[in-house]
């Protein structure tokens, strides 16, 4: 009776150790699902990120392209009246030679414009 004793008590002990490790292999398969989950919200979250920035680049490039667009637009009309204006001025200044030339004449001529 003893040996079944024995075999009672190692049968006992392999069912508490294969359970052990059953709980221990649940427990590791557990905790590998959670790192994975983990692991897979770290890509997620590294994805959204990258295309937020991306979103952000064009944002920003299309946003300064604007700008930029904006600024050319305003200059060319600067430009174009800084032209206008010099070319109004530089009618002036030869009509005011003009009279000057004519006023010149006339005072070697003798004769005095009023």
């Amino acid at each position: 009776m003893l040996y079944d004793n024995s075999v009672l008590q190692h049968r006992e002990n392999s069912v508490v150790a294969q359970q052990a490790s059953s709980d221990e292999v649940s427990v590791l398969q557990l905790r590998l699902m959670t790192v994975i989950a983990e692991r897979d919200d770290a890509r997620m979250a590294e994805a959204n990120a990258l295309q937020q920035y991306k979103d952000y680049e064009k944002r920003s490039s299309a946003e300064l392209q604007e700008i930029a667009r904006s600024r050319d637009a305003e200059l060319a009309k600067a430009s174009k009246q800084a032209k206008a204006e010099a070319a109004k001025q530089s009618s002036e200044v030869a009509g005011l030679q003009t009279q000057i030339q004519n006023l010149q004449k006339s005072m070697d001529d003798g004769w005095v414009l009023t």
